[in-house]
């Protein structure tokens, strides 16, 4: 608004034509829209940051369930489809197609 009111008088005593007002208003809604985005980065970095390290926390985790195979499943291909096989390791069968 403040431009508006010094450009007005401007215009008037004719020191600015109307298309300067208007370049000089577009330049300073593109200056107030960079810093509107600056300021989303801003407030928008602690929760990325956080997101990062709870990622990082997941990644890092090791699971508390053992897993019992031992040796890679045998691919067998068949006529349709393949079919996966394992063996039985200490007496569970865990798991047969």
């Amino acid at each position: 608004m403040i431009v508006y009111w010094l450009s007005g008088a401007r215009i008037f005593a004719r020191h600015y034509q109307i298309g300067d007002i208007t370049a000089l208003i577009e330049y300073a809604l593109l200056a107030l829209f960079y810093l509107m985005m600056a300021q989303m980065v801003i407030l928008t970095l602690p929760r990325a940051l956080e997101c990062c390290h709870r990622v990082q926390s997941v990644l890092d985790h090791t699971p508390q369930i053992p897993d019992y195979v031992t040796n890679d499943v045998d691919l067998v291909p068949s006529d349709d489809v393949l079919t996966f096989r394992t063996e039985r390791i200490s007496g569970r069968c865990l798991s047969t197609s």
